[in-house]
């Protein structure tokens, strides 16, 4: 344990943020009463060390200690931004909630943009770079080199590019292409004033970009309208899983069984398999340990596992949004009328799949 330990003690293990996994310890010297340990995996030199190390804004988690294999960092008692929109313990929030984390992230931004990157015309931040703290009332930006849709995000609950299977990487790909969220997929109320800030803040040309004071000014402006009462809207827990049925266009039937009905279908321009459910009403949605299970399924992502997009309420069931199998199932390869021989050089490949 290095010598800085001496004046702390070790309490948990937490998620902190785009740092991952990080020890929490109780820390005796001031200001700091509480600070995360974490892996120091960035090859950072004695002046970018002295730059974190000075970093000081409310809006800013601060660096404590910088070691050769460690970081110590503030440390944000409610978790980061990513944790609330889609971890495992999601509570509601406000549009003013939103709105104020953005306003003050914009603080944060304008104060790092004059003290480390004067001359950095944008910033590429996931929701894991913010940290809440003080009852999720506290917004801070964690600093660290990195690969902003955030505000839409906050707005919709649902990641970018939800209807893909895109990776992290194809996303910033996909976004440097054109690329972007639909911003129809906010359902909740906003103002032309807000709309028109998401719209202009992800423009293709940064030079095109308002300057981050405009977004404080907006932002705050928004806040503070005094007959503007769309502010106390909910984005409730684990929404981010139910998409819209407008969306899907039902082409045919593939299979029925004890447990449903699957059809081909198109969304958003693509094949998907859409499952209506027999026995599962929208009532279900109301069950947040329903939700919240189709949500984690939502968040796997691997070559060898069926994709699900995630559920949707129609006139007359609850229907699943899934990958579409071009080949059907394994059982109506071996049984179905459309019987066809394979190899066992191929039949292991599957079994290897299987397992993988």
């Amino acid at each position: 344990m290095p010598n800085i330990f001496q004046d702390s003690s070790f309490e948990e293990v937490v998620n902190y943020g785009a740092f991952g996994t990080a020890v929490r310890f109780k820390w005796n010297v001031k200001p700091l009463n509480s600070v995360a340990l974490v892996h120091n995996a960035f090859d950072i030199n004695i002046s970018d060390t002295e730059l974190l190390l000075s970093l000081n804004h409310t809006n800013v988690v601060q660096y404590a200690k910088i070691g050769h294999d460690h970081l110590l960092l503030e440390y944000a008692d409610c978790g980061s931004l990513q944790q609330l929109l889609h971890g495992d313990e999601q509570r509601e929030y406000s549009l003013r909630n939103a709105l104020d984390w953005m306003h003050q992230a914009a603080k944060g931004f304008r104060y790092l943009h004059l003290w480390i990157h004067p001359t950095s015309t944008n910033y590429n931040l996931t929701p894991n770079f913010f940290m809440l703290t003080n009852n999720y009332r506290h917004l801070k930006i964690l600093v660290l080199p990195s690969k902003c849709i955030t505000l839409w995000e906050l707005l919709t609950r649902k990641k970018p590019f939800y209807h893909t299977d895109y990776t992290t990487d194809e996303i910033f790909e996909a976004v440097l292409k054109g690329e972007r969220p639909k911003i129809n997929n906010i359902k909740i109320s906003i103002t032309d004033d807000l709309k028109t800030l998401i719209q202009h803040c992800w423009d293709s040309n940064p030079y095109k970009r308002p300057f981050i004071q405009e977004v404080i000014h907006t932002l705050n402006y928004i806040l503070t309208q005094e007959d503007y009462t769309g502010l106390d809207q909910l984005l409730k827990a684990n929404i981010g899983a139910i998409v819209d049925f407008e969306d899907i266009k039902i082409c045919k039937k593939i299979r029925e069984d004890t447990f449903g009905v699957s059809y081909k279908a198109m969304w958003f321009g693509k094949e998907k398999t859409v499952r209506k459910f027999k026995d599962i009403t929208d009532q279900w949605l109301q069950n947040q340990s329903f939700v919240q299970e189709i949500r984690r399924n939502i968040e796997l992502n691997n070559k060898y596992l069926v994709h699900i997009y995630g559920v949707s309420i129609g006139s007359e069931s609850v229907y699943l949004i899934s990958d579409y199998s071009d080949c059907g199932t394994l059982l109506d390869y071996l049984h179905g009328e459309d019987q066809r021989k394979y190899s066992v050089t191929r039949a292991i490949n599957w079994i290897t799949d299987a397992a993988e």
